[in-house]
């Protein structure tokens, strides 16, 4: 992200009075950080947030990835929390202060997914359509119930967001992931334009993007250990082990557009937006595994002479 700063040179005249006022306009990452602290100054509860003055501006690839960066917020690294056996590259769920249930939010409305949770997998939006992430870690009477570890909202682009300028904006990048050994394109575009007439304001934004990312993860397991039959004083043996490799391909697609009208006393304002995102993650692995049966099963027949036992008995 290049960061502009433009300053204008102060004019020192005879006259003390009339000297100019230094004025700087920043730009890129610093505007973002200091939009991100108003955010946080306006909130009546314990608010973080995540902002983009530009298009695609956001830290990383995704949402979840986004909102690692927000204190007191966690990724789930694995494909389920019930499911530690597989990795998940861009996470599958964010908990908040170690507490997973979180409720969505999609520019202040309620949305959910159909998954254990009930929360949006925001590993499936694309990070380009939104100008900001907020993360309430507190409720308040304005919000709605159901967020134990607080709410998570994603809030779109708007064109009146740029202040009556027609915005033209795009994004080219690449991913090259080293151990599948393949170079992933993405992009996106905004156009988005105002118009003022004798009925009013009216702002028209159209957003886009395509993100593709093929990845792959190794891994070796070890299986719990635990002690045959039961006895206490027994050495601990894992229940089995076993050697993975995954692979991803995950492909996401997604659109937003949003019109906007201001009646010329600036008295009424009217908003519509439209969302829609579509993500695909095929993924297989090649596994070898082995396993023994519980500690009430064969486990406790075992050979234990066959084994090296450390001075902890493991």
């Amino acid at each position: 992200m290049a960061m502009v700063m433009s300053a204008a040179v102060p004019t020192y005249a005879q006259d003390a009075n009339n000297v100019e006022e230094d004025e700087i306009v920043a730009t890129g990452i610093r505007q973002s950080l200091k939009s991100a602290q108003d955010l946080k100054a306006a909130a009546d509860t314990f608010v973080d947030a995540i902002t983009a003055e530009d298009i695609g501006a956001l830290p990383d690839r995704s949402v979840s990835e986004a909102l690692q960066r927000v204190p007191g917020v966690s990724v789930i690294r694995f494909s389920g929390a019930n499911d530690p056996d597989h990795f998940d590259v861009e996470g599958s769920g964010v908990v908040v202060r170690g507490l997973p249930f979180v409720r969505s939010e999609l520019n202040g409305r309620d949305v959910f997914a159909a998954n254990n949770a009930g929360v949006l997998g925001f590993e499936d939006v694309s990070p380009e359509l939104l100008g900001s992430v907020v993360v309430f870690k507190n409720q308040s009477a304005d919000l709605i119930e159901g967020g134990l570890a607080g709410s998570i909202d994603l809030r779109t682009r708007l064109p009146f967001d740029s202040g009556g300028k027609r915005v033209i904006a795009g994004s080219i990048e690449g991913t090259y992931s080293d151990l599948s050994g393949e170079v992933d394109p993405s992009g996106s575009a905004l156009l988005s334009n105002t118009w003022d007439t004798e009925a009013g304001r009216f702002g028209l934004l159209v957003n886009g993007s395509l993100n593709n990312l093929n990845s792959r993860a190794d891994s070796i397991q070890i299986s719990a250990f635990e002690q045959p039959n039961g006895d206490i004083t027994g050495p601990f043996i894992p229940g089995g082990g076993g050697i993975r490799t995954q692979e991803f391909d995950r492909e996401r697609q997604a659109f937003a557009a949003a019109a906007q009208w201001e009646n010329p006393d600036q008295t009424l304002l009217a908003t519509a937006q439209f969302l829609r995102s579509d993500a695909s993650v095929q993924w297989g692995e090649n596994a070898t595994e082995s396993g023994v049966d519980s500690i009430s099963g064969r486990r406790g027949e075992l050979d234990q002479t066959d084994f090296v036992f450390d001075s902890d008995n493991v």
